[in-house]
């Protein structure tokens, strides 16, 4: 079965949380014992993660797979909380193609605003993530 949120009511999440449809959905699943699965894809995390990948392949620095997800997870983390700002600064190197004359200051760009924010994250994530 597939259900979409209009079906459900209109508005805000705060909103829709007030429905009586939300109310009466949720009271049926909970006595049907039904357990839902949903999925929310958010395409300014896959397009900033693939930082992580883009790297670990050109040094082929494969063993670092085993903590990519840490690593995207941190560098999302170090973007996501301006979202102008990061629009900003990935127009400025034409991202998603930065391409090799600009690498370096992309690179430079983001370990300056990871200095700026190391209060954000654990000593190893930190260092991990300016590793690279």
């Amino acid at each position: 079965m597939e259900l979409k949120l209009e079906q459900l009511g209109k508005g805000d999440f705060l909103s829709l949380l007030n429905a009586p449809k939300i109310g009466a959905f949720l009271d049926w699943l909970s006595a049907a014992n039904v357990f839902i699965h949903y999925q929310v894809l958010d395409p300014l995390y896959w397009s900033i993660v693939d930082v992580i990948d883009s790297i670990i392949d050109e040094h082929g620095a494969h063993e670092l797979m085993a903590i990519a997800p840490l690593l995207k997870n941190d560098i999302f983390t170090l973007l996501r909380d301006s979202p102008g700002e990061t629009a900003e600064f990935l127009g400025r190197y034409s991202y998603l193609d930065v391409g090799r004359a600009n690498r370096a200051s992309f690179i430079a760009e983001l370990r300056d605003l990871l200095e700026a924010r190391r209060a954000w994250f654990p000593d190893f994530n930190f260092q991990m993530l300016k590793g690279c």
